[in-house]
């Protein structure tokens, strides 16, 4: 459980915003509790089928992310996107509040969220957070692979009904979609409410005119093959063998300056899923060091002017990869373990899509692709704690590939 006013604090640095970490990359965020972590997630799911204490909910890609609820200290209705985080929040409890702080799409949409939202009777104890999918204007008649769909496409991801289905049809009569997946819940004021992951909306009033729904995966009953289950777990022992010193590369890139984040071994893998694919174990780490020096010439040193501030910066970067040298092993293990879990993780993934029900596809000049859902995060029932299970060659490398079409591009 996480205090809203730290989310709130936190949010204002930039240091969290509510983002979630993917499985695979805990381990540079939390050490060694990170790597254990993820392994536990996995191992608990594969081995109670999804009835354990970890649940998973869907990762919907819908823009923007929406707050609501009713703020303590007025009993006043309010709508808000992530600024309700920012250092002095965005709360909008009035359609003259919505025009007098946003203009254009995303202004509509708030005007939409506050009117629809404000009638499904969240309880007063409570703010959700959902990812919004459509409002007015964003249903679109395609045919795909020679059947009609209803779609909507708010960011990456087309979301697709068979035209005449029940659940199009029950669509088509809204004005506006949201999936909810974060609840906040406390009393007194906003700034004591605590966060959970998750949402039951199973108490909330249907109406015409909105349509909403949790984030639980609702495929059916989940198995694993003998032969998958072998292969997850095999991963998972050869993850935990490597875990032990990890605390220590957290420490080298809590020691890289806001200056060159961008040197941070997670933004070097993310450069590699950009390109569609994951940097080798076994040469990840001279990759990185070489990275790590082209990095600091071309967005540090280059930015610097003076001889003086040029030889700071040279600096800087001897000191960093003599840091990273010092524990040469513990950073190639750490490339390792990325590797199996990755291996693990993946395996759920595919099985999860398997079952999934839902049509999904990306959009490219050339017509429409088949895709899987953004991805799933699991969910410590116990804990409270979340990890995201993303398959990254997939939709990340879509999300960064300028042949995909994205809904705001419309």
């Amino acid at each position: 459980m996480i205090s809203f006013n730290s989310f709130i604090a936190e949010a204002a640095d930039s240091k969290q915003n509510l983002h979630l970490t993917h499985s695979e990359e805990d381990i540079y965020e939390r050490g060694n509790v990170g790597a254990q972590a993820a392994v536990s997630f996995i191992e608990d799911f594969v081995e109670t089928l999804g009835k354990g204490q970890t649940k998973i909910t869907v990762k919907w890609d819908g823009s923007p992310a929406i707050f609501c609820g009713t703020d303590p200290e007025d009993g006043k209705f309010f709508v808000g996107t992530k600024s309700v985080f920012a250092k002095t929040p965005k709360v909008y409890k009035t359609a003259k509040d919505i025009r007098d702080n946003e203009s254009g799409g995303k202004a509509d949409k708030l005007l939409v969220a506050l009117e629809e939202l404000s009638k499904i009777g969240i309880p007063k104890d409570t703010v959700l957070q959902g990812d919004l999918l459509w409002t007015p204007g964003d249903f679109r008649y395609e045919s795909i692979d020679g059947e009609r769909y209803l779609t909507v496409h708010p960011n990456t991801i087309v979301y697709a009904w068979p035209s005449e289905s029940d659940i199009a049809k029950r669509i088509r009569q809204t004005r506006l979609g949201i999936v909810f997946h974060t609840t906040y819940r406390g009393r007194g004021v906003l700034a004591n409410y605590r966060a959970t992951f998750g949402a039951n909306v199973n108490r909330l009033k249907q109406t015409k005119t909105c349509w909403f729904d949790d984030a639980f995966f609702k495929g059916v009953d989940i198995a694993f093959t003998e032969a998958e289950h072998k292969e997850v777990m095999d991963n998972l022992n050869k993850a935990k063998k490597l875990i032990g010193n990890f605390d220590k590369i957290v420490s080298v890139m809590d020691s890289i300056p806001s200056t060159a984040a961008g040197a941070n071994i997670k933004t070097f893998i993310n450069s590699y899923i950009r390109t569609g694919k994951y940097p080798s174990s076994a040469t990840a780490y001279k990759e990185y060091i070489q990275y790590l020096k082209t990095y600091y010439e071309d967005k540090v040193i280059s930015k610097v002017k003076s001889d003086t501030a040029k030889d700071s910066k040279r600096g800087q970067l001897q000191q960093l990869l003599q840091d990273i040298n010092n524990h040469k092993k513990t950073f190639q293990q750490s490339f390792e373990y990325v590797e199996y879990i990755t291996k693990a993780k993946m395996i759920v993934i595919n099985k999860l899509n398997s079952l999934m029900k839902d049509k999904t596809f990306v959009k490219t000049k050339d017509g429409f692709k088949v895709t899987p859902v953004e991805g799933f995060v699991a969910i410590d029932t116990k804990s409270g704690a979340a990890v995201k299970f993303v398959d990254r060659l997939t939709f990340s490398w879509s999300n960064f590939n300028p042949e995909i079409l994205k809904g705001w591009m419309r």
